[in-house]
């Protein structure tokens, strides 16, 4: 029930997102966990006709919720990006599918550093920025699309660059680039 999911979305966004936004986007950080652990289990007991459909059902939900545009905010979109990505990691059975959700995570992160970049508004606290732009780099690095990939990392890193955390993606990124 499509419309029932994105009425609960707008009022978990309500009572959340009030003055402490990163709760309500660790809720939907661990949503797209929870996700990609029942697509694990669904997996891992061999039912892939229930895991096709967990995917294909998600997947309609999430394109639906993006195609709104009217209300988006920076959480939704994060949530959209993230449980893209969810089902990506959680697609690695079927390469040509978990690209595809890569593609669409990275959609997603494009999406939302323009939109903080036309309105200053739209983002709640700059320092998010460099996360978004990581999570971007993450995406395109896990399509196989590494020019790509290097110049949202190099942008990331340059704006955070005493993070480890961004530095140790950036080797992977030249990692996985360089197997490939």
């Amino acid at each position: 029930n499509l419309e029932a999911a994105t009425d609960a979305r707008a009022k978990l966004e309500q009572v959340a997102a009030g003055d402490d936004s990163a709760s309500l986007t660790q809720i939907y950080v661990e949503f797209g966990k929870e996700l990609q652990q029942e697509m694990d289990s669904l997996r891992a007991s061999g039912n892939l006709q229930q895991l096709n459909d967990v995917r294909a059902g998600f997947e309609d939900f999430l394109n639906s919720l993006y195609e709104l545009q009217s209300g988006q905010t920076f959480n939704s979109l994060l949530w959209i990006a993230e449980t893209f990505t969810s089902l990506g990691e959680g697609s690695e059975d079927d390469p040509a599918r978990s690209e595809e959700f890569f593609s669409k995570a990275a959609a997603m992160y494009h999406e939302m550093i323009s939109r903080a970049q036309n309105d200053e508004r739209f983002l709640d606290d700059p320092k998010k920025l460099p996360l978004v732009r990581l999570q971007l780099a993450i995406c395109l690095r896990r399509q196989g699309n590494f020019p790509d990939a290097e110049q949202a990392m190099l942008k990331a890193v340059s704006e955070n660059p005493g993070s480890a955390s961004f530095q140790f993606e950036a080797a992977r990124l030249y990692q996985d680039w360089a197997e490939s």
